[in-house]
This record gives C-alpha cells, sequence and structure tokens, in this order.
C-alpha cells in the first residue's frame, strides 16, 4: 500500500555483518532486505568470508553468501537437487531450513551437510524438536513467542543446539509466518519479499465508525525486541546462539548492535551481572 495512513476495519466478536571481522561475530549469514528476489528453499550460514560460488543464489562477488527466506514453490522444487549439491561444495556451515521435505532432500543428498531448522519451523516444544533432530537438524532457531523459562524446558528434554532472537524487528505474525504482504501487494513475507504492512499507520473503524486514537497509529507494530540485560539468563537456559534481525539495518547498525552483544555474551560468561 501505498497511501499515507490506512484502513482497518473489524467488526465486534468478528476479529477477522559486513560487520563480521571487528565485530566478534562467530558465524554469521548475510540477511537481504526484504525485497523482491527469485524464491529459493535454503537459508545459507557460513565463516566470515568464507568461501563463494558465483551462483544466482548467491549473486557474483559476494563475500558472504545471501539467503532468501521460504517457501519452496514448484521452480524451486525442480532444482533443489542440484542447489543442495552447489551449496554443500562451497563448504558452507550449514543451511538453515524451514521445510521437513527439504529437510529429508538435504539428508538424501549430502548426508554430512549440517542443518539447521528455520524459526519458521514453528519447533515450540521438545517433541517437535525430537521429529527435527530425527531428520538430522543440529540446530534449531527457537520461535521468539517463548518464554525463557519455556527455553529452559526444552533444553533439558533436548540435545539439539537452541538459537533465540535477542534483538532487532519483531513481526506481528506468529512465528513470522504472515501472509499480509502477499495478499496486499504479491510480495510473500515467506519468500524474504515482506512489504513490512505491519510497520505502517492505520485508522481504526468499529462497526462502521471511525475510533479516535489519538496520536496512536502503528497498530499492527510491536516494539523491537532488546534482551541484552537478559543475556546470562538465556545462557543459562541453554541458548547457544544469540540472533540478531538485521533487516533494513545500516551495516554500521548491525556491527554497533553486535558489539554490545559480544561484550554482553563476554560479560555474562565472566559471571559478571550485564547491565546497559
Amino acid at each position: 500500500p501505498a497511501a499515507a495512513s490506512h484502513r482497518f476495519a473489524f467488526h465486534r466478536n468478528r476479529m477477522r555483518p559486513v560487520v563480521a571481522m571487528r565485530t566478534g561475530i562467530e558465524r554469521s549469514f548475510s540477511e537481504s532486505p526484504r525485497m523482491p528476489a527469485p524464491p529459493i528453499s535454503i537459508l545459507i550460514i557460513c565463516d566470515d568470508g568464507a568461501r563463494v560460488a558465483t551462483h544466482r543464489l548467491v549473486g557474483a562477488n559476494q563475500k558472504i553468501m545471501r539467503p532468501r527466506g521460504g517457501l519452496a514453490g514448484a521452480a524451486s522444487g525442480a532444482r533443489g537437487d542440484s542447489l543442495i549439491r552447489t551449496m554443500a561444495s562451497t563448504g558452507v556451515d550449514a543451511v538453515l531450513v524451514q521445510d521437513l521435505g527439504i529437510a529429508r532432500l538435504v539428508r538424501a543428498i549430502c548426508p554430512d551437510l549440517p542443518m539447521h531448522a528455520s524459526t519458521q519451523m514453528t519447533l515450540t516444544s521438545s517433541e517437535c524438536i525430537e521429529v527435527a533432530r530425527q531428520l538430522g537438524i543440529s540446530r534449531v532457531v527457537l520461535p521468539r513467542e517463548l518464554s525463557i523459562e519455556e527455553m529452559r524446558l526444552i533444553h533439558a528434554k533436548s540435545p539439539i543446539e537452541l538459537e533465540a532472537f535477542v534483538h532487532g524487528a519483531l513481526c506481528v505474525a506468529y512465528s513470522g509466518q504472515c501472509l499480509t504482504s502477499e495478499s496486499l501487494g504479491g510480495r510473500s513475507a515467506n519468500r524474504g519479499q515482506c512489504a513490512q504492512a505491519c510497520r505502517l499507520p492505520y485508522d481504526l473503524i468499529c462497526d462502521g465508525q471511525d475510533v479516535d486514537l489519538g496520536d496512536q497509529k502503528y497498530l499492527l507494530s510491536p516494539q523491537d525486541l532488546a534482551a541484552i540485560e537478559y543475556s546470562p539468563d538465556l545462557i543459562d537456559a541453554g541458548i547457544r546462539s544469540f540472533k540478531i534481525e538485521g533487516r533494513l539495518k545500516t551495516p554500521e547498525y548491525v556491527a554497533n548492535i553486535t558489539r554490545h552483544y559480544r561484550q554482553a555474551i563476554d560479560t555474562a560468561m565472566a559471571g559478571k551481572p550485564v547491565t546497559l
């Protein structure tokens, strides 16, 4: 939508880096801004300055591979075999997958290629994670809806490495599974093309009447996540990797935030309190 303000109606009871080298990142992947791109079904994680495949997936002359979010379409499924083999040959550390079928395909084609489960797999319990483990997945990015105590319970019952979001934009939809962008503008959030409709200002209409919201216009936009002070609790709960959301942010922003979390992790590991 291009309008400055948008209409949001409901009826009562019918609610319808290059940051890595100097900021302490141990493993990283370059997230492209959510702009239209050829959809593929596998995300890539690689070492800082990892080897590069000059392939349509990553683009020529890239030093860090650029993943695209998402669901496998007909075209991406047809070339899945060659994509997996290409990624394995580049020496990437792992592939980040959303779809169980793709996970089985990766395991069948390249059994030694590590796999991580995307937050969009919605693995919210140790029982779900056990299914992922049986498919050969070694790390799970937990949904952002889980509390620290829920993460702790999962860690106690599962041997898989756990990764958690700690900073940045929060999607208004459960685990980022949003269809708004696609339905409004044909840009699928599940394929890395989110138009971020939830970040726009809206008017509210209830039973046909405008509701006076005063200065409040951003009805669907959650505040950004900032969990730096919870770093010791997250580590104690069994989280082994922190995930910082950097889409549509400048390299300077990502570098600065990453540096602070690197310091927070080191401070927490030394048994000292973490404060802003």
